[in-house]
């Protein structure tokens, strides 16, 4: 059984993944209202540029899914390569069409490929983990479709808790009034948001200051590492916002000074809709051998 994974750039990869023979990636692309248009890579964009730009605009940039001319593309190289099974791993679809797209391509090679498709309901991090336990899993596994079901099962388990820094950008973005976001700000009222089991966003908490939403951050962190027996990873990202985040991980070592975690800046396509200064946590489960 030769097995490849579809993703997209959403999951900032790193570059040991980016590089894997079995592991490739289609990408989405942004346009702001001046007609410029990126794919959501660095070489087209750099996150600190994107950041940059995103805080000089009135309208946020528009996005659009990977084409399926890039499903086909890789698709064919994945046939070509001797590959007889696919599994694809993308953003949660509540927040864009892209693995119903993989679904519609992916009939036309139903003759030669054996495909499964895993609705992450998250982004980011939360994706990179995934991947990383698929290579893991096909190594110790010859029963994929297991490895499906566990898959599907850390979706549901991984919670993400984000905050975003501007509430100026959920305006832009019609996802918050102009009067609210004047007197949150004001009032330095700090959202706390939750991705969770469905792979939607909801209101979890308001919190005032940011120094009580850190402090909260090591909370939830220390409740998700309890409910998992400490057998996790937890993982930070951030809308070029690094020195923010520092300050949640400085605060849980004060207390777990061996608690291990990996950082990453989130792509422009996610950061489009935090915006700038976006900090976001998530723990992610160890699906057993």
């Amino acid at each position: 059984m030769k097995t490849a994974i579809i993703t997209d750039s959403t999951a900032t990869l790193s570059e040991e993944l980016a590089s894997h023979p079995a592991v490739f990636q289609v990408y989405p692309s942004l346009e702001f209202e001046d007609g410029e248009t990126f794919t959501d890579k660095p070489d087209s964009i750099s996150p600190k540029e994107f950041y940059r730009k995103l805080t000089e605009v009135d309208t946020l940039p528009t996005t659009a899914q990977p084409s399926p001319a890039q499903f086909i593309d890789i698709l064919d190289t994945i046939v070509a390569q001797g590959y007889d099974h696919v599994i694809f791993i993308h953003l949660s679809q509540k927040f864009s069409g892209t693995l119903e797209t993989a679904r519609m391509i992916a009939r036309d090679y139903d003759e030669q490929l054996t495909t499964y498709f895993v609705d992450s309901k998250g982004v980011s991090l939360v994706m990179r983990n995934m991947i990383e336990q698929t290579l893991r899993l096909l190594d110790e596994r010859s029963d994929i479709e297991s490895i499906i079901d566990d898959l599907n099962w850390l979706a549901e388990q991984s919670t993400i808790y984000l905050v975003v820094e501007d509430l100026d950008n959920l305006v832009k973005g019609g996802r918050l009034g102009h009067a609210s976001a004047f007197i949150g700000n004001l009032m330095q009222i700090k959202p706390l948001l939750k991705i969770g089991a469905d792979g939607s966003v909801e209101m979890f908490e308001k919190i005032r200051t940011k120094r009580r939403v850190y402090k909260r951050f090591v909370h939830l962190i220390e409740e998700k590492m309890d409910t998992f027996d400490n057998k996790a990873q937890l993982y930070f990202a951030h809308g070029d916002a690094q020195e923010d985040i520092m300050e949640v991980i400085n605060l849980l070592k004060e207390k777990h000074p061996q608690q291990a975690y990996t950082m990453d800046i989130l792509t422009p396509i996610i950061g489009v809709h935090g915006g700038k200064g976006t900090i976001g946590m998530a723990v992610v489960p160890t699906i057993p051998s």
